[in-house]
């Protein structure tokens, strides 16, 4: 049934609209029932959230002390937010269904920063004057990395410094003075 919103109306007998009144009724709990729990459940969780689910919009107009929580195409759908009455939109997300983030599961990997950063990180192998190439796991960055932080892990005290000398949206390449070393590396950029 459709929702009749001039239902009922002046001058209907309320016995002759009935059945439009149920219907309303019926209706506003089928709509409530989409991403919400109904109004007739028992948990003492009706009308709160199962779960949020947002169209692709535009950016929103929004007044002053006002934010907005919204999803747009960018690759693939992303939450982004915007506030007070501003143009400034902050992206929330940066979901790649084909490279999925790694933070905190696997010993290399990546994950993404609000405002657009991409941090990757992990450990390689260097070997001694020879630059080594690494590719760290992650969508490539739009832009050349904006932070490459190598720290070598040994308890040695000499001869302990790994440079990086090249870098592109994709790769590092660096190298150690001596010693074939385990570095950990940080990778921040956008």
């Amino acid at each position: 049934m459709v929702f009749q919103p001039s239902k009922p109306a002046p001058p209907d007998d309320l016995d002759i609209s009935v059945s439009d009144i149920q219907g309303n009724f019926q209706t506003s709990n089928t709509v409530m029932a989409v991403n919400h729990y109904e109004f007739d459940v028992t948990t003492g969780d009706q009308g709160k959230h199962r779960f949020v689910e947002m169209p692709v919009n535009a950016l929103p107009t929004t007044l002053a002390a006002e934010g907005s929580l919204y999803t747009k195409a960018s690759g693939q759908t992303q939450l982004f937010y915007t506030s007070d009455a501003g143009a400034v939109e902050y992206q929330m997300t940066r979901a790649i269904d084909a490279n999925v983030a790694t933070f905190g599961i696997a010993s290399d990997g990546w994950t993404f920063l609000p405002g657009g950063l991409i941090m990757k990180y992990g450990t390689f192998l260097l070997v001694p004057t020879t630059p080594t190439t690494y590719t760290p796991p992650g969508p490539a960055f739009t832009n050349i990395p904006t932070s490459i932080v190598l720290t070598i892990n040994s308890t040695s005290t000499t001869n302990n410094a790994a440079l990086w000398s090249n870098a592109t949206t994709t790769t590092v390449d660096a190298h150690v003075i001596s010693g074939t070393r385990t570095v950990s590396y940080m990778i921040i950029g956008k």
